[in-house]
């Protein structure tokens, strides 16, 4: 009964893990573009 959402939930944070590191290394290399830039 438990098993089905955790697949689920852990598949989901899997996929939004991967968005969260493209995610922080865009904002890396902004910050980083910005801080040059000032």
């Amino acid at each position: 009964m438990k098993s089905t959402p955790w697949l689920i939930v852990s598949s989901v944070l899997g996929k939004g893990h991967d968005l969260l590191d493209v995610g922080k290394t865009a904002l890396k290399s902004r910050v980083f573009a910005w801080l040059g830039g000032s």
